[in-house]
């Protein structure tokens, strides 16, 4: 119990707000959400919990007195993947409900110009549409086009299974790196003995992962025209669109302490559109050439989906007091976007001119040690606590706790000064990592 009240106050987080507004394709309002412990099951491994979402009313003057209540987007406990470290995977089902919630409130829209892709301002340029409807070219050069993007139907995120030799591809790419694990993180009777190399996966390349295809049924362009400023805005015509494309789930590393969750665009959009003029306005020139309206939302698009993923969600540790664990891969897996949780490790590198002499110690070990590093080298320690480190200087120890999840450099804070440990710049380039810390004899 104790346990999972814990993981309530740590999941009670802005964190899997942000994760969840990763989904989020288009530039409409997106609810505002809260997650909740709903189900939990214990086995010989481990725990898992399901959790519940609330979405709040869009106008808290009319929320309704009691939520709706709606059938668990994602499978019962017993179907879900056991795994022995953290593991948070997100139904993606849930768009549809939250996306006709905003629907409902007419929330679902932003006017072409206020979409941060410019190329969604030619849908209300009259003379970049005069070529598709001719029947704009009656109102001269003065007359003023209101374009709004709405979604009329909800989102959906669909499986797209991989081809044969992507599935191939991804079984044959490289999945290992070197990494280095500390005495201080082993049993105490090793503790002294020697740090071993640790074998850490790499994520597979994007092109290898499995997609997902995300889906908007039907987006409708709800033009609206005045001949001048003065004169009032007259329904004009309505253009309905349906868009597919595929995207992957990956995890950027900006530095040693950041991680982002993004995804990435793949492959050619699917659009269809269809039009037609309002339902009581009388064209003088009925012809509309859609396929050229086409082109103009396929060429807006294209722009909006090269220059950027789909959406960007910065990722923070999730601290259980004592340790921390950091993203470490997102993978669609059909069902599922899943999150993985690691160590975050510690790193020290040797910004410094000379050779770093040094010692570290675990909660629950002797010290290890001496290391030497090298300058222009780094150790990490793959561990999810803090560690105590010690250097000799003058013959006496100046000891340090190292916070789990953070980096730190040897260096001088003023130069022609003996060098100390100091947090890591962020802004630092990092230095390539040592093979192993040596260990000097005493």
């Amino acid at each position: 119990p104790k346990l999972l009240a814990r993981l309530e106050e740590n999941l009670e987080r802005k964190d899997l707000n942000d994760i969840a507004a990763a989904f989020w394709p288009l530039p409409v309002y997106r609810p505002r959400l809260r997650v909740w412990p709903q189900d939990v099951s214990t086995d010989e491994d481990g725990l898992s919990l399901a959790m519940g979402l609330t979405a709040a009313a869009v106008d808290p003057r009319s929320a309704p007195r009691a939520p709706r209540v709606l059938e668990p987007a994602g499978p019962p406990l017993s179907e879900l993947p056991r795994g022995r470290g953290l593991e948070v995977g997100l139904a993606p089902d849930v768009l549809h409900p939250l996306t006709d919630l905003l629907i409902d409130a007419d929330v679902a829209r932003i006017h072409v110009r206020d979409i941060p892709e410019k190329r969604f301002a030619a849908l209300a340029d009259r003379a970049a549409l005069a070529d598709a409807v001719p029947e704009l070219r009656r109102y001269g050069d003065s007359a003023e086009i209101w374009a709004e993007l709405v979604l009329t139907n909800p989102l959906s995120m669909l499986d797209s299974p991989p081809l044969p030799e992507v599935e191939t591809a991804a079984k044959d790419s490289p999945t290992t790196t070197s990494g280095n694990s500390n005495a201080a993180v082993a049993d105490s009777a090793q503790a002294n003995e020697k740090l071993s190399a640790e074998k850490t996966p790499e994520p597979p390349p994007s092109d290898s992962r499995r997609a997902l295809r995300i889906s908007a049924p039907k987006v409708a362009v709800s033009l609206a025209i005045r001949p001048d400023p003065q004169a009032k805005w007259t329904p004009f015509a309505q253009i309905d669109f349906s868009v597919a494309q595929e995207a992957v789930a990956l995890v950027e590393v900006p530095n040693f302490r950041t991680r982002t969750l993004l995804f990435e665009w793949k492959g050619e959009p699917i659009v269809e559109a269809t039009a037609r003029f309002a339902p009581d306005y009388k064209p003088q020139d009925s012809t509309i050439d859609v396929q050229k309206i086409r082109g103009l939302f396929l060429d807006a698009w294209r722009g909006w989906t090269q220059t950027g993923p789909l959406a960007e969600a910065p990722v923070n540790d999730i601290d259980f007091g004592f340790t921390k664990l950091r993203l470490k891969n997102a993978e669609w897996t059909g069902h599922h976007l899943m999150l993985s949780f690691a160590e975050p490790g510690i790193k020290i590198t040797n910004n410094s001119d000379v050779e770093l002499v040094y010692e570290t110690k675990a909660p629950e070990t002797r010290w290890g040690g001496p290391y030497t590093l090298a300058p222009g080298k780094s150790h990490d320690y793959p561990v999810a606590y803090p560690l105590l480190y010690r250097q000799k200087q003058n013959g006496q120890y100046r000891t340090f706790t190292l916070p789990a999840g953070m980096d730190f450099e040897f260096r001088s804070a003023v130069a022609g000064t003996p060098p100390g440990l100091f947090q890591a710049r962020e802004n630092a380039s990092a230095a390539p990592a040592a093979t192993e810390p040596s260990r000097e004899s005493s």
